[in-house]
């Protein structure tokens, strides 16, 4: 697809970055790309999308000079809708007005490292372009109640749906697979999980965390949390169906405790007087109880199967306030 040997040089690229509130740490990630774009003679525009932000972009200041970006664009979203659903949008908008550029997916706090892209830019045109290239952060630099806190929603997440939480949100994908996940109504939840739901091809890219740029990161133990349900939703019918077998074995076993209480009761004199009927009874109403949630499970996975879904293609502009360039040179005027 891309014979040239250097990928850097010869991809049309778009780089997608969720904002909220993070302006400054912003204009420096936009002067690290634009010295990364120099080196590399990279064609690279930036689509900053501003996931309902107090502070506005012209509020918050002037950024240095950039020599290389073609184009920066701000995606005004009409409310905070949270990291991952303003990454959905961004990505109908990418789908939309840059159908033929592959698209760099990353943070703009500056954790996803710019100098990481030739990396993952070289793994992709390796693979010629088939898989979306993540990057698998090696290594967390939180403390050490945070990492405890996500050791255990990972093991959670792998006991809930199958699939280990292996990589985040930096990554390369090509129009081809822009196009498939703005059809996919799990994008809307958490773009990682979609891309593992969908069965799109992907690869894996070591890389180190950096460090913030500006101020301090707003990811805590609650907003975690928020992140893993999301992350969970994506696989909503798997989770509903694995609780369910888990409801049945254990009803299962509560069956055969009353069953091993009723023999014990009439075929041996081992019983003390009341116990049988105390026991069973207490099994009883842990049986009735798995049974109710069992069918909350049933109906849970028939209503999700019933309802509208939502598809980001048709419904992500309902939340576009609007769109403005803050540079725009002249061979991308035409865009």
């Amino acid at each position: 697809m891309y014979p040239n040997p250097d990928p850097i040089t010869q991809i049309q690229t778009l780089i997608v970055i969720p904002v909220f509130n993070d302006w400054a740490a912003v204009r420096t990630l936009l002067g690290k790309l634009d010295d990364l774009i120099v080196r590399h003679q990279m064609s690279a525009s930036v689509l900053l999308v501003d996931d309902g932000s107090n502070v506005r972009w012209q509020e918050s200041g002037e950024f240095a000079p950039l020599v290389a970006i073609q184009r920066v664009d701000i995606l005004c979203l009409r409310r905070n809708l949270s990291h991952q659903r303003a990454i959905c949008v961004g990505l109908v908008y990418a789908h939309t007005h840059y159908p033929e550029s592959s698209v760099i997916v990353m943070d703009g706090d500056g954790e996803d490292k710019p100098s990481d892209i030739p990396a993952l830019m070289a793994a992709f045109a390796a693979d010629q372009c088939r898989s979306i290239v993540f990057a698998k952060r090696q290594r967390r630099s939180e403390s050490l109640a945070f990492r405890a806190g996500y050791a255990a929603y990972r093991y959670v997440h792998r006991v809930l749906t199958g699939h280990s939480v292996r990589f985040g949100n930096f990554s390369v994908l090509s129009p081809e697979h822009v196009s498939r996940l703005v059809v996919t109504c799990e994008t809307w939840n958490h773009y990682a999980a979609a891309v593992v739901v969908s069965r799109i091809p992907y690869l894996l890219v070591p890389t180190e965390r950096g460090k913030r740029l500006d101020g301090k990161s707003s990811m805590n133990t609650l907003a975690l949390m928020v992140h893993g349900l999301s992350a969970v939703s994506v696989y909503s019918e798997v989770v509903s169906v694995r609780l369910l077998i888990a409801m049945s074995l254990l009803s299962l076993f509560c069956s055969l405790c009353i069953a091993g209480v009723i023999v014990v009761r009439l075929a041996t004199s081992l019983a003390v007087p009341g116990w049988a009927t105390f026991t069973t009874g207490l099994l009883v109403i842990v049986l009735l109880q798995i049974m109710t949630v069992s069918l909350f499970f049933v109906f849970g996975i028939l209503r999700d199967r019933s309802r509208p879904e939502f598809v980001p293609l048709r419904d992500c502009p309902l939340f576009v306030a609007g769109t403005y360039s803050v540079l725009v040179r002249a061979k991308a005027a035409a865009r």
